[in-house]
């Protein structure tokens, strides 16, 4: 059986209708998280790895293990991170609900800390006549 271009551009009209009315009518949630899913999903194993340890330890631990958790990763899986998922957060705050603020807040506050040390190793470079 052949299908025509006509025809094949209905079955899929009609099921884009079908998952709108699935998840809630407009399908604008479904959009955020189907975004969401992307930029996670384009990040790739390794980083996926990275962002999981370190927003879990924002989340369950103290202040500690999360900068433990946060000097064990790649700065720039943090990076990517943040500009791919990051940006997605960002662009609709609250539509993932609180999960997704922690995980923008911790991406942030990782951020963050790589930064102080960064700082830090630039004024005790300083301090020692390096620049």
């Amino acid at each position: 059986m052949k299908i025509t271009k006509r025809q094949l551009r209905r079955i899929i009209k009609e099921e884009k209708q079908k998952l709108n009315e699935m998840w809630g009518g407009d399908g604008e949630q479904m959009s955020v998280l189907i975004q969401f899913a992307q930029a996670y999903a384009s990040l790739g194993n390794a980083v996926q790895a990275q962002l999981n340890d370190v927003v879990n330890a924002y989340v369950d631990g103290s202040e500690e293990k999360f900068r433990d958790a946060v000097y064990e990763v790649n700065p720039n899986a943090i990076d990517l991170a943040y500009d791919r998922v990051g940006r997605i957060l960002k662009s609709y705050p609250g539509d993932l609900g609180d999960e997704g603020e922690l995980v923008l807040d911790a991406l942030k506050a990782a951020q963050e800390i790589f930064e102080e040390g960064d700082a830090e190793v630039d004024a005790d470079a300083e301090a020692a006549g390096d620049y």
